[in-house]
């Protein structure tokens, strides 16, 4: 039990408690975060709670009703200040979490385990999850968005653990491709943030690009877009792909080919960006 479940609490205050653990995600507008920032900055957010007068007014002497004191007189208004706070800090990070933004073709996904016909958009929507281990077969082709900091997508057959919801500075988001073909294109929101696709072949790193990594038993192939990813065998052995170009990394312990882009696998980037495109708007 955490100190602050040891709080001497009213059961008005417990309810509370309970009521907020309890609520789900939240996702605010921008205009609405805004609002609510300089409502709290201004003062128009009152900490103090419920005020003895109303309108500028006094209110009666006979209608003062006494009540008992309580050695908790001073929490009430607290709580309000902090969760103001909280609200604030909450809504200026964000609430993204994965999304489901197109699915195509027909046959049978299997999300975490859960099989899904590629047809039936809304049961798909409700398995999308941060790290879900997705297998999906050939035909189907899989985007999914996280809110303007990424959007990641899968051409089957692949099988690919997805990537989580990383806290901390810079965030790391790691996605684990087995086999198939991975695309991610990164938003306006992944500044400061790391992409890391790793395979048995080795590892991509992105600090903001549009690249596609394909695995087979064979080989790793990464093809870039735009931008520029650091491709290699480990993280001591990276190099710096630019847009245009390719490295392929195999799996018998060849040396590493880098040449330009695979033409097929360009035109599944350029499809892809365009299935998305204006999704980060």
């Amino acid at each position: 039990m955490s100190e602050r479940d040891n709080m001497d609490l009213t059961p008005e205050e417990r309810q509370l408690q309970d009521a907020v653990r309890g609520l789900g995600e939240v996702r605010a507008d921008d205009a609405f975060r805004e609002k609510l920032r300089q409502q709290f900055m201004s003062g128009e957010i009152d900490a103090e709670g419920p005020s003895t007068e109303s309108a500028g007014e006094p209110v009666a002497e006979d209608n003062i009703v006494e009540m008992p004191r309580r050695r908790h007189g001073g929490r009430w208004g607290a709580l309000i200040a902090v969760a103001a706070a909280l609200a604030i800090i909450f809504l200026n990070q964000g609430a993204a979490t994965w999304e489901l933004q197109n699915v195509r073709g027909q046959g049978t996904l299997a999300i975490n385990g859960q099989e899904v016909s590629a047809t039936d958009r809304d049961a798909v929507a409700a398995l999308i999850a941060p790290q879900m281990h997705l297998v999906a077969p050939e035909g189907v082709e899989l985007d999914v968005v996280l809110g303007k900091v990424m959007v990641v997508g899968v051409a089957g057959p692949v099988d690919a653990v997805m990537p989580d919801l990383p806290e901390g500075d810079p965030r790391v988001f790691q996605v684990t491709v087995n086999t198939g073909e991975f695309r991610i294109k990164t938003g306006p929101d992944f500044p400061g943030s790391q992409a890391l696709l790793l395979t048995t072949e080795g590892r991509v790193e992105i600090t903001g690009t549009s690249v596609a990594v394909f695995k087979n038993a064979d080989l790793t192939c990464v093809c870039v877009l735009e931008g520029t990813a650091l491709i290699g065998k480990d993280g001591d052995n990276l190099d710096a792909i630019p847009a245009g170009q390719r490295k392929v990394m195999f799996a018998d312990g060849s040396d590493p080919l880098i040449t330009t882009i695979e033409p097929g696998h360009k035109h599944g980037l350029l499809e892809f960006e365009a299935f998305n495109q204006g999704i980060f708007k």
